[in-house]
């Protein structure tokens, strides 16, 4: 329930597509809305469990249900388990507790709030750690396939694929700096040093 509520309407948001960059500076409006979207089936749960139950009103974004069959098999078996409601309630309190404090640098009169937007684009931030997700689980597959390879290796490669280095190499190395290239030991430390002078 609460991921049809809360968790998959803020994805939705945090999630934009690549070419909307979204300034994690800027949400704090958008963590205001969920603080009082969770406060909202605190006081009613009938938001999220009842006959009545719509997207509209219990979905945080009000857009359609990212699971509809998740929510009518809930309200169907709903009246056989008489302590739903009260438990989805304890839920949603702790949830609120946790919101408050993942998201308390944004509070009203904050360093956030108080911002102008022209900090807030200079202090930009991704809105997801997507990148550092996206370079662990790199990781995590190379190592599978080359287990003999160093930390510093990978992130020689790394930084020689993410930096264009073949490019910069052909368009800027001269016979000299092949040279000391080919006179240096270790694949590695030649990536490394070519990353580091492009």
């Amino acid at each position: 329930m609460y991921a049809q509520a809360i968790t998959h309407p803020y994805i939705r948001v945090i999630h934009a597509p690549g070419d909307k960059k979204i300034n994690m500076l800027d949400l704090g409006p958008f963590h205001a809305k969920i603080s009082s979207h969770i406060t909202q089936i605190i006081e009613d749960p009938s938001f999220l469990v009842g006959p009545n139950v719509t997207h509209v009103t219990g979905a945080m974004d009000g857009e359609p249900w990212q699971a509809q069959e998740v929510i009518a098999a809930i309200q169907k078996m709903a009246p056989q388990f008489p302590h739903l409601k009260p438990l989805l309630v304890v839920f949603f309190k702790g949830a609120s507790e946790t919101w408050k404090r993942f998201t308390s640098e944004f509070a009203p009169g904050g360093l956030i709030d108080e911002a102008t937007a022209e900090k807030k684009d200079l202090a930009w931030m991704p809105a997801t750690n997507d990148v550092s997700e996206g370079a662990l689980g790199s990781f995590c597959v190379l190592m599978q396939w080359q287990p003999q390879l160093t930390l510093l290796q990978y992130n020689v490669q790394a930084m020689f694929h993410h930096n264009n280095t073949q490019a910069f190499m052909e368009k800027n190395f001269q016979a000299d700096d092949y040279k000391f290239v080919h006179q240096m030991q270790g694949s590695s430390l030649i990536i490394l040093y070519v990353s580091l002078v492009s």
